[in-house]
């Protein structure tokens, strides 16, 4: 399976990630309620397409299953759906 570089970016950032552009890559944080979380994650930029391994570890990075983060990119998982995972997780 690949991703579109340029839909995983987007799809990040209206799921309640911040971007922050580095020299190679650009950086993803999860923001809840204004306040930074643990969630982060990268890829290179410009944003090119996502394969399978590369999957995986920005679905563990970003604390969910690789059909979970699938599904975040592809729009079936809304942002508040993402916001209840993370609770069900403890993680905010």
């Amino acid at each position: 399976m690949e991703l579109k570089g340029t839909l995983v970016n987007q799809s990040l950032i209206d799921k309640g990630f911040k971007a922050k552009e580095g020299s190679k890559h650009i950086f993803y944080q999860y923001y809840s309620d204004g306040k930074k979380t643990i969630m982060t994650t990268f890829m290179s930029r410009p944003p090119s397409p996502i394969g399978d391994k590369l999957i995986s570890k920005m679905a563990t990075q970003t604390k969910l299953s690789r059909p979970q983060f699938i599904d975040l990119v592809k729009c079936p998982l809304t942002k508040e759906g993402l916001r209840e995972i993370y609770e069900k997780k403890e993680l905010l």
